[in-house]
């Protein structure tokens, strides 16, 4: 194991922390790593000696404070194939701010030429880096370049993406991942700390309690009438097309349920001609930026349903269990972490439609009671609500400052995380 080391750490007695976030994958319609930064910095606000800015790409410039954090937009091109997210390339502005806002922590969900940036100042100047792997890069890659070329193309594009982000992840000082599997994955191959730091919900709004009937009477929903929902960004990876066609099954079995797909996207032309194409009607609404208006439609359905590979945790996921809606998924990605945070989510053998298919059935035959919605959000509140989840990094944030050495750091978030997440196993496998 490596040392830390003492260059670069916080002076004896300094207790100030300064925090910089730069995100490559920040949208106005993004969902989960936007959620991620904009909690973080409410749960910045109310701690005492720590200033935070985060940076992200956007169309124009701009600036503004999302309660003490200060968020910095720097403009940046279109990101090719996709409606909502951009480049950020513009490293002296990003060089500028870093010799202006003097961070002695960098967290980096940025694996482009930006982490090579941030990792060389703070090399130069003392501070730490450490990345968030967000999204699984070599794998949605991978994926795309074999519909374009075929799958051996894909399987070389997976090689090479990879060993690009090994090689830009090893300059770093540790890595956060959110789920399990990538912790294992890139812990065999980095010399440095890898650490599994799962997503959190804010429990002050996604909670089961709440009115229900307001939303379902707004869309024509009876108070009875059974609705899943999947709410996210609609893009290709998403694979929202296999959940329409599980849906389609469930209808054809004679199974009655509302379809409700909140969100916007690059790829919802496509999926809305898929729906006329097999003969489903869903209900298509638009994204939701109002986290109280997103618990609400949550509160009032009685299942998420969620077909992706590609995610690194599903925030959407765990956000909806909290609200009480059984989650349904295909196994063998992040979602099995987000999944195993409820024990009512059903996960399904990948592939598997028919299988998610009755998945959906039997959210729909055997809603939860409120008696169990309660109490299985106490249980995931205890080490999955966010105040536990940032609590934990910043603990790390403070060790990896004041130079100590891994075993130490491994041993202060063991002990910040009192409720593990719980074995895959125990979770219930639909097919």
């Amino acid at each position: 194991m490596i040392n830390l080391g003492t260059v670069g750490a916080m002076q004896a007695g300094e207790r100030s922390l300064r925090l910089l976030d730069v995100v490559q994958f920040f949208s106005p319609i993004s969902g989960g790593i936007r959620r991620y930064v904009e909690d973080k910095a409410r749960f910045l606000s109310q701690e005492d000696g720590v200033s935070h800015c985060v940076v992200i790409p956007g169309k124009t410039a701009g600036e503004w404070e999302l309660d003490r954090t200060r968020f910095v937009q720097i403009p940046s091109p279109a990101m090719p194939g996709s409606k909502s997210y951009r480049l950020l390339l513009d490293n002296k502005r990003l060089k500028g701010l870093m010799d202006e806002f003097n961070p002695n922590v960098i967290e980096l969900a940025d694996p482009f030429q930006n982490a090579w940036t941030a990792t060389s100042w703070a090399r130069r100047n003392g501070a730490r880096t450490v990345g968030f792997y967000h999204s699984d890069c070599p794998r949605s890659w991978a994926r795309w370049v074999s519909k374009k070329l075929g799958r051996p193309a894909g399987n070389l594009s997976q090689q090479v993406i990879g060993s690009y982000l090994g090689a830009i992840l090893g300059r770093m000082d540790a890595l956060f991942t959110a789920s399990r599997r990538f912790e294992r994955y890139w812990g065999q191959y980095l010399d440095i700390p890898v650490f599994h730091t799962p997503l959190g919900f804010d429990d002050s709004i996604f909670h089961p309690i709440g009115e229900r009937n307001g939303f379902r009477k707004q869309i024509g929903a009876t108070p009875d009438e059974p609705l899943l929902v999947f709410a996210g960004r609609l893009a290709a990876e998403k694979r929202i097309h296999l959940l329409l066609n599980a849906y389609a099954r469930l209808i054809r079995d004679g199974i009655h349920a509302r379809l409700l797909i909140v969100g916007d996207g690059e790829d919802k032309p496509r999926l809305e001609s898929i729906a006329r194409e097999i003969g489903v009607q869903v209900d298509w609404l638009p994204y939701e930026a109002d986290r109280t208006k997103l618990a609400e439609i949550y509160r009032s359905c009685d299942g998420f349903v969620h077909a992706g590979r590609g995610e690194t945790f599903g925030l959407a996921v765990i956000e909806a269990a909290a609200c009480g809606c059984q989650v349904v998924a295909f196994s063998g990605s992040g979602l099995d972490d987000a999944s195993a945070c409820n024990r009512y989510s059903k996960l399904v053998r990948e592939g598997d439609i028919g299988g998610f298919a009755q998945a959906m059935a039997d959210v729909v035959r055997a809603p939860l009671t409120q008696n169990a919605k309660c109490l299985e959000w106490e249980v995931m509140r205890n080490g999955h609500s966010t105040r536990a989840v940032f609590e934990r990094n910043l603990g790390y944030y403070h060790s990896l400052c004041h130079g100590h050495d891994v075993q130490w750091v491994s041993k202060v978030l063991s002990d910040c995380s009192q409720n593990p997440i719980p074995q895959i196993e125990e979770v219930l496998n639909a097919s």
